[in-house]
């Protein structure tokens, strides 16, 4: 047997493992914050990118120009999409997009409408024929604008 072994010789490979270790463990850590990060983000794109992109679609496919108009309705903004004898609103009640489907001349209540996807602060102006919509969500503000086709 060598008797020549000291304890460094087994002090040493062990401490190095445990920096090896230690120092998986915090990058582990630190990618797990910005994976969340990035994640919440990107969520937050998504549902205010959603919010306005429902609401020009539904511009784009009702888009005669006399059928579309802006009206308020307890202190909000309503887009109001005229179609024969049917109205679509759509507007923001209680932190979400909502659409309500009626016949037209019929008041509604804002309670009655489809929730369609979170949203805050939904703004949508009407100047001529061009519509600008603003919403925000999670502090991020995130502004459209679509105009009608010309008849």
């Amino acid at each position: 047997m060598n008797k020549n072994k000291h304890v460094i010789d087994l002090i040493f490979p062990l401490s190095l493992f445990f920096v090896f270790i230690s120092s998986c463990v915090i990058v582990l850590i630190l990618s797990f914050h910005v994976y969340k990060e990035t994640l919440d983000l990107e969520q937050v794109n998504y549902e205010s990118r959603t919010a306005l992109s429902y609401i020009v679609q539904k511009i784009h496919q009702n888009d005669t120009s006399k059928a579309i108009s802006l009206c308020q309705k307890e202190k909000s903004d309503v887009l109001v999409i005229k179609n024969q004898n049917y109205v679509t609103y759509i507007y923001e009640d209680d932190g979400y997009l909502k659409e309500l489907f009626v016949q037209e001349n019929i008041d509604f209540n804002k309670k009655d409408g489809k929730k369609i996807t979170p949203v805050s602060k939904l703004k949508m102006k009407q100047k001529d024929q061009l519509f600008t919509l603003s919403c925000m969500i999670d502090h991020q503000y995130v502004e459209t604008k679509v105009s009608l086709k010309a008849r």
